[in-house]
């Protein structure tokens, strides 16, 4: 007979007294992002993924076993063209994006590169399981303005235009003409944390650069939100923690065809863990004063340079490591955050990250990185 026993998120059957773990193939789409490359990194160290292929058109900058795919997801005829490539894949993990500045317009290319993924891979397939989705609080109308909070997945939508509620709606109706032969799963994080090269929308990359320049010019590091934003309760999330969630959920019966808040599990106010940011730059901080980093910095290019030179510092450009808009967004933010327990219910116990520790640790990076001084 057959025993299945349940560890390690995954199912080992037992057969004939010989332990056989279920292959896994996975595809990691935006595999430079914040969020694909945590991914690629973590998936190519559990020896149970078989092979991890990694989409993005850049070639990658980072040490992996997973093997690169450069596909144009827009074009489903190139992916169709590599469909053979695609025929042991099990999972899919997404989390590719396509930036465009009005909202109407970052419909159509989000859930394109969607589509012709999945209807790619899903005839290609006998054997996918699961497609993981990275979604983001702007599900419920983040960029809008304030929303209630906690935030809860259940909450109502939003007035669309929002690309999230096309690529879920696919999935949804996707898995239910398959007769729920595969499973999906989404997940919602606050701001995420981590690095990736040329993916400026990065917070801990902002305070990182800002950071280092007022130590050039030698000016007190002030928060540059006003008094409201700088008390609010807030939470983040740590990449490294949103990567285990998605394998989870991508692995586990209990994260199957729903969505799920993330943060790393405490909340924060700027106020209490902003002196110990400026200390890691060996600054002063002063009162808070509002002021557009997206005006301020953007003289700040010749110095960085200067900077790069000065301290040995990765020739990275100083317009791909920061979109200061939005540092000058999650720093103006004055409404706080979204209910995670029930990912708590569902069973990952993982939440528990000292936010104020993770942007040290993550600026400690950055330093040994040479992407700061």
């Amino acid at each position: 007979g057959i025993n299945a026993e349940y560890g390690d998120n995954h199912v080992r059957e037992v057969k004939q007294g010989k332990m056989a773990t279920p292959k896994r193939v996975a595809i990691v789409t935006g595999a430079m992002g914040v969020i694909g490359r945590s991914l690629t990194v973590c998936l190519s160290k559990q020896p149970e993924w078989e092979e991890v292929i990694a989409v993005c058109r850049r070639p990658l900058d980072f040490e992996t076993r997973a093997r690169h795919l450069p596909l144009d997801l827009l074009n489903r005829e190139d992916v169709e063209k590599h469909a053979t490539q695609f025929k042991n894949v099990t999972h899919i993990f997404f989390a590719a994006y396509q930036e465009k500045e009005k909202l109407a317009d970052q419909v159509p290319p989000n859930l394109a590169m969607l589509v012709n993924l999945v209807e790619v891979v899903s005839k290609s397939s006998s054997v996918l399981q699961h497609v993981s989705l990275a979604e983001g609080t702007k599900w419920y109308g983040c960029h809008l303005g304030p929303f209630k909070t906690p935030a809860k997945e259940d909450d109502p939508r939003t007035m669309p235009p929002n690309f999230y509620y096309d690529q879920e709606d696919y999935l949804r109706a996707k898995v239910a003409s398959e007769n729920n032969k595969w499973s999906w799963s989404g997940v919602r994080p606050n701001p995420v944390c981590g690095w990736a090269y040329g993916n400026p929308m990065n917070l801990v990359s902002a305070i990182g650069v800002y950071g280092s320049v007022c130590k050039e010019l030698n000016v007190p590091m002030r928060f540059t939100g006003n008094e409201a934003a700088f008390g609010v309760l807030l939470e983040v999330c740590d990449v490294e923690l949103l990567t285990q969630v998605m394998v989870w959920a991508a692995t586990n019966p209990a994260g199957a065809n729903q969505a799920f808040n993330v943060s790393n599990g405490d909340v924060f106010r700027w106020k209490n863990i902003w002196p110990a940011i400026a200390k890691f730059f060996q600054l002063e901080t002063a009162a808070p004063q509002a002021i557009s980093l997206s005006y301020m910095m953007s003289d700040k290019a010749e110095l960085w340079n200067t900077m790069q030179k000065k301290y040995g510092l990765q020739k990275i450009p100083f317009k791909d490591l920061v979109s200061w808009g939005f540092a000058d967004w999650v720093f103006s933010r004055e409404y706080d955050f979204a209910n995670v327990s029930k990912l708590r219910k569902a069973g990952f116990n993982g939440m528990t990250i000292d936010s104020e520790e993770m942007f040290l640790r993550q600026l400690h990076y950055l330093r040994d990185q040479k992407i700061i001084p």
